[in-house]
């Protein structure tokens, strides 16, 4: 970007005035500029000071309420039926935010919403019903929150209602008003006793004795009576990266980044979500945190839904040592639903024999299965896929995570003695080729 361009880039915030060192979101408006496209000056406007947004006006002062919206009310006439009423209270609620006291000054409109109540509007609704449109010629303004400023709450509790008033210093030391908040009492709650008018508030009492001011510093109390000092945003940012980046200890990851800090004794609001994001932006943590970079691969239920419809297949060798006729491999098959298991002994196992295997022990003995399940071997190549494409039975592969058919053939349980593998490698045994078959059978389910 040129440097006679910056200040084309220039944007205000809250805390300064900035403008890009580069262009911003790369370079989205080269099209545009190919193409020789402008913008429409007639549907442009520049140094706007006051600016509409859901209802509200966005000036310099502040929010304000739209004077639009203030003429439909203060023009309605005074209700005559309980539709109008409910109308009336439906536009005032949508701006409750600017209304000091709302609920108490409605207070006598919603008697007139009660079930089976006739509807006689008198002098008393008719006071409320002016008094709300007399308050809205001239509306407070409302600032925004200002970060890093403490808010200033005022609560007021009558029988029926409850009110309060969030507001906050501005750059001269004087109190503005950010919110107003409204709550009408009913049902149970009209027994509360003025102090415990509303749940919120018995909370932010409970709340508040969480925190002690000691030498004109706040301090919160921990689970373990320690008292922990609270800090602004500025230092929670420089805790961050001094306990993170390993003066105070190693390069942690995200979930003992805030336990550690806490036990340092410090507190700030929203600690643990922050420091999550601080760690998740960690060039480090990325590069060497356990992560698992396995590639993505399908994924196949192995729930078979009737008997001999799936089995997984897999090898068992070499063996040493090899049997007296140099077999040095068993192939063992096992149905997912019964548990019913098929094996032989080979002393070279190739794709060939593997397929004759698919042929003569479960297609010819069990039917033609839906799929069958193996590792990514070469055993189960060529030949296999031949067999398997002659007879439309679907081959799943098991995980590169763990390829022996993720473990199906090699947990099925033998007994101690007549396992394959167990018989194969006891010293001396050389006769495994004959028993394995006596192996399988030991292995059956019985039922």
């Amino acid at each position: 970007m040129a440097l006679k361009d910056k200040e084309k880039t220039t944007f205000i915030t809250e805390v300064g005035i900035f403008c890009y060192r580069v262009m911003p979101f790369r370079k989205k408006n080269t099209g545009a500029t190919k193409f020789q496209l402008r913008l429409n000056p007639k549907k442009c406007t520049f140094e706007v000071t006051v600016g509409k947004m859901l209802g509200f006006l966005i000036t310099q002062r502040g929010i304000e309420i739209d004077p639009g919206k203030i003429e439909a009310i203060t023009a309605m006439p005074p209700p005559r039926r309980e539709k109008e009423v409910r109308g009336f209270l439906g536009k005032i609620q949508y701006i409750s935010r600017f209304i000091n006291k709302l609920t108490m000054t409605c207070n006598p409109l919603f008697k007139l919403l009660r079930k089976n109540e006739r509807f006689v509007w008198d002098d008393a609704f008719q006071n409320a019903f002016e008094k709300i449109k007399g308050y809205l010629k001239n509306p407070p303004i409302l600032m925004p929150p200002r970060p890093s400023v403490p808010l200033i709450l005022y609560l007021t509790v009558t029988k029926n209602a409850m009110g309060s008033l969030l507001a906050q210093e501005n750059g001269e030391k004087m109190e503005v008003v950010v919110y107003y908040i409204s709550k009408r009492m009913i049902g149970y709650k009209l027994n509360y006793s003025p102090i415990e008018k509303k749940k919120e508030r018995r909370s932010l009492r409970q709340y508040a004795t969480n925190y002690v001011l000691l030498a004109g510093k706040l301090y919160r109390h921990s689970f373990d009576g320690q008292n922990m000092l609270c800090i602004d945003q500025p230092q929670a940012a420089e805790i961050m990266e001094k306990v993170h980046a390993g003066t105070c200890v190693l390069n942690m990851n995200r979930s003992a980044l805030a336990k550690k800090i806490l036990r340092f004794g410090y507190y700030w609001q929203n600690m643990e979500r922050e420091c999550v994001e601080y760690v998740k932006k960690c060039h480090q943590y990325q590069v060497y945190a356990n992560l698992k970079h396995t590639p993505v691969s399908l994924l196949y239920n192995m729930t078979s839904p009737w008997p001999f419809s799936t089995w997984g297949i897999d090898i068992i060798g070499k063996i040493y040592h090899h049997a007296s006729n140099g077999h040095e491999f068993i192939f063992v098959a096992i149905d997912y639903f019964t548990k019913w298991v098929e094996a032989q002994s080979y002393k070279v196992l190739m794709s060939s024999h593997v397929a004759k295997f698919i042929r003569n022990n479960i297609i010819a003995r069990y039917g033609v299965p839906q799929a069958l399940i193996s590792h990514n071997g070469g055993h189960f190549r060529g030949e296999v896929l031949k067999v398997l494409d002659e007879y439309r039975i679907e081959h799943h592969k098991s995980s590169p995570y763990r390829p022996q058919t993720n473990g199906a053939v090699k947990i099925r349980r033998f007994p101690d003695d007549a396992c394959p593998a167990a018989i194969a490698a006891e010293p001396g045994y050389q006769r495994f080729p004959d028993d394995a078959p006596s192996a399988a059978t030991a292995a059956e389910p019985t039922y």
